[in-house]
């Protein structure tokens, strides 16, 4: 499942980062393993660190509701 599909154009912004070609970033970021999932609304940012090919845990941490078959 693509997750973009559940996400509406502009309401999000999604950064990818390289962090073996740029370890700068994910220190400043504080990521310490990959794959991490960061989430920065709101007072407190919130991380999902591991495995995210469970589209529906996902989408339920993004506060997102799937369209059809997530």
């Amino acid at each position: 499942m693509n997750l973009r599909k559940h996400m509406s154009a502009g309401a999000w912004r999604l950064e990818i980062i390289d962090v073996l070609a740029s370890p700068e970033l994910a220190e400043k970021a504080g990521i310490l393993a990959t794959p991490t999932l960061s989430y920065d609304h709101g007072p407190r940012p919130r991380r999902i660190v591991g495995d995210l090919s469970d589209a529906r845990r996902v989408l339920e941490f993004l506060g997102i509701k799937p369209n059809g078959d997530a």
